[in-house]
Parts: C-alpha cells; sequence; structure tokens
C-alpha cells in the first residue's frame, strides 16, 4: 500500500500553500491557504507509529487544517512557517524531541481554542 508521503502533498509559494491529495481508493482534493490568513499554528507530536501534525488556524474559516508531517512537503511547509515566523524555530526543535504534546504559536490566551 503507498505511503502517506506517496498521495498527500503539500507545495507553496509566496502567496499560499497547496495540499493536493488523491487517497489510494478514495476522492482526490486540493485546496490552498493564503499566507497573509494564517492566525495560529499547532504542532500535535505523535509516537513513532504514528505521523506528527500541523495544525494551521485561518481567519477565514474556524477549522484547522490538518497537515501529517509525513506528507510530501510536510517537513518543508514547517521550515516555511519558521521562516515566515509564523511557528518559532526554538518552538520546532523542542516539538521534535517530545511525544504526545502539543506546541501552539502564539500561545492559547484565556479565550483562544486549543486544537
Amino acid at each position: 500500500m503507498p505511503g502517506l508521503e506517496d498521495w498527500y502533498h503539500v507545495r507553496f509559494d509566496e502567496q499560499v500553500f497547496r495540499r493536493e491529495v488523491a487517497p489510494p481508493g478514495g476522492e482526490s482534493w486540493s485546496d490552498q491557504v493564503p499566507w497573509r490568513d494564517i492566525v495560529r499554528v499547532c504542532y500535535m507530536t505523535r509516537d513513532a507509529l504514528e505521523s506528527d501534525e500541523l495544525y494551521v488556524f485561518c481567519s477565514s474559516r474556524p477549522e484547522s487544517y490538518v497537515i501529517p508531517m509525513e506528507a510530501d512537503g510536510g517537513l518543508a511547509l514547517l521550515n516555511e512557517l519558521v521562516r515566515r515566523e509564523l511557528f518559532p524555530a526554538q518552538l520546532a526543535i523542542e516539538a521534535a524531541g517530545s511525544n504526545g504534546a502539543l506546541y501552539c504559536w502564539p500561545p492559547a490566551g484565556p479565550s483562544s481554542e486549543s486544537a
């Protein structure tokens, strides 16, 4: 069976990041997120048997966009979020060394929702 990196692709340019997904036996879909709409990013770490995930929250919708780190382009997206200062490098380093933890930027305030 194909791995996640074979059918879940993340690409980006100066304006947006795109998800292009074609799951085996499922319907293909794609979407895009403008960088300017991103208001919060969370990184959920998992154990060795599950893929870590990015949750990208935007001003344009209440739900987050979920990106598995094992996706083709997942790590590149995290690096771009760091480069654009949408997720701190130090927090990404801390997350990389953990299992089963949630790291969000900016941190949740009194009225913020969590991933």
